[in-house]
């Protein structure tokens, strides 16, 4: 449709159009949603990138079979916040990110396998756990940021979640599939940081057992709400 191919226009620059049948490489990308509704504290994309806007899934769908087609082995979804996925059709109908593994995973039959980044660890449904268990290419790998184990920095960083909800989401998930891969982003160093909130991210690290994780220490950005709001008062050692 005319309105379909207007929303897919935000995508002509990005990384899903970066590759082409010729390539020859395994691996793909593409993007499935663009910018973010969270405005997380420390964090510049809902400045940079606007509100979350969804790609049409036949759009999707389209272009992880042409992919496929050419040769390409694997397949990630990219998206800031990649199961909050929610396309509305013009007729009413719904499509949410399990609808939409599941028909990616039958439409491209012959893709062997297929992943996504980055999860947000609230509004995960089970229906997108369900599609990760039942789906054998749906490769078993969660990227879910906590950023800290203290509920007082979550606080302080708007993420919306208590460690408690955090740990109860990985646990499901580990219940689910026994054999999921876990990973992580931290943030060290958040203003007001103390020991004690440091420790409880150990806690939730050991808890979690992840593969791997991607750890930083807290610099202040241009334009996000941190920067006016919280002296950066964490010492460098």
């Amino acid at each position: 449709s005319t309105l379909a191919a207007a929303e897919d226009n935000l995508e002509l620059l990005d990384l899903s159009r970066s590759l082409s049948p010729p390539d020859d490489v395994a691996q793909a990308y593409v993007r499935i949603t663009r910018g973010c509704n969270k405005f997380c504290t420390y964090c510049v994309v809902p400045y940079t990138r606007g509100p979350e806007v969804h790609r049409p899934p036949e759009n999707i769908i389209d272009e992880v079979k042409r992919l496929t087609d050419a040769g390409v082995l694997e397949v990630t979804l990219l998206g800031q916040t990649i199961n909050h996925y929610n396309y509305q059709h013009g007729d009413g109908r719904t499509t949410t990110f399990a609808d939409l593994l599941y028909r990616i995973h039958e439409a491209a039959a012959d893709l062997p396998r297929l992943r996504f980044v980055t999860s947000f660890p609230r509004d995960f449904s089970i229906e997108a756990l369900q599609a990760m268990r039942d789906c054998d290419r749906i490769c078993r790998y969660l990227h879910v940021p906590a950023q800290t184990g203290s509920d007082r920095i979550l606080k302080l960083m708007n993420r919306g979640y208590t460690a408690g909800e955090y740990l109860d989401f990985i646990d499901r998930a580990r219940e689910m599939m026994p054999d999921i891969s876990l990973a992580s982003d931290f943030i060290v160093g958040f203003p007001t940081e103390t020991d004690e909130d440091s420790q409880a991210s150990i806690e939730l690290i050991e808890h979690c057992k992840f593969k791997n994780s991607f750890i930083f220490k807290y610099s202040p950005r241009p334009g996000t709400i941190a920067i006016d709001r919280f002296a950066d008062d964490v010492p460098e050692e």
